[in-house]
């Protein structure tokens, strides 16, 4: 008796050119990238979500394969881990937080010389409008501004984006400072 692997699939088309064992093999395949991007968004915590969905979308696609005659699965699969992680990725983004005015630091409402209540609202995007400029009127500033404001809420692609922008209010922080002693004296 034959295994269940050796058996021609059906797929949505029908057609059963593709063994289930080749179909398992060509998504699982795509884990290992998959995972490297996932980790480098800060989500690896959803591998096995994603995953689903990519098995899912190529069990779909299995038609459009055999209409095509791609010669290898495994590349088919890619191409649809691709675009499955595009459309997870761009699902996710859509729930993003950006950076809120919650997350800033104690104590750092003060470099915009206004009162140093946290709670206060206006301070607080004046603080981020200010660190926004600053990050923007740099070579590169507007992808930086995006990439740093898209991920600084996330655990692990966060932390260097947390860093920089720790590092522009500290500037900011000193250049008032600095500009209060100047006046002063």
């Amino acid at each position: 008796m034959p295994s269940l692997d050796s058996e021609l699939l059906h797929g949505p088309g029908g057609a059963g050119t593709i063994t289930a064992a080749e179909f398992h093999a060509g998504v699982d395949d795509q884990r290992t990238w998959i995972k490297a991007r996932l980790a480098a968004f800060g989500n690896l915590d959803r591998l096995d979500e994603v995953m689903a969905a990519v098995r899912a979308d190529a069990w779909e696609s299995l038609p459009r394969w055999e209409e095509r005659g791609c010669p290898k699965f495994a590349a088919w699969c890619n191409g649809v881990a691709v675009r499955s992680l595009a459309t997870w990725r761009r699902h996710e983004r859509k729930h993003e937080t950006n950076i809120g005015l919650d997350d800033l630091p104690p104590g750092s409402l003060e470099a915009t010389g206004g009162p140093s209540h946290d709670d206060d609202r206006v301070n607080a995007a004046r603080v981020i409008a200010l660190i926004r400029a600053r990050v923007m009127a740099k070579p590169g500033g507007v992808a930086t501004w995006d990439r740093l404001s898209r991920d600084a809420l996330k655990p692990e692609a966060g932390i260097h984006a947390r860093q920089a922008l720790l590092a522009e209010l500290t500037a900011l922080q000193n250049a008032a400072n600095s500009q209060r002693q100047g006046d002063v004296a």
